[in-house]
């Protein structure tokens, strides 16, 4: 059965929003891992990661930790802060 089918009935599972092939931020939906219960994406960049379906649809997660971190500088002690 596919992830959002019922295994016993074949039935679509009433909770199971389907976002393969969508584009969130920077992020593409590229499929749904069952195990983990998450979603495979693709950054711009090219790095790959498992994504929250809730981080997704709700924009906690745009784009992976290596882009987030892009212009920013990180010092002890200190708030984060951009290079302009």
């Amino acid at each position: 059965p596919l992830p959002y089918e019922n295994a016993t009935s074949g039935e679509r599972a009433h909770n199971f929003i389907d976002i393969s092939g969508q584009q969130f931020g920077r992020w593409s939906v590229l499929s749904f891992d069952v195990g983990r219960k998450k979603w495979l994406c693709r950054c711009s960049c090219g790095r790959e990661s498992l994504v929250g379906g809730v981080q997704l649809r709700r924009g906690l997660s745009s784009c992976c930790k290596g882009c987030a971190n892009v212009g920013r500088v990180f010092k002890h002690g200190q708030s984060i802060r951009l290079i302009l």
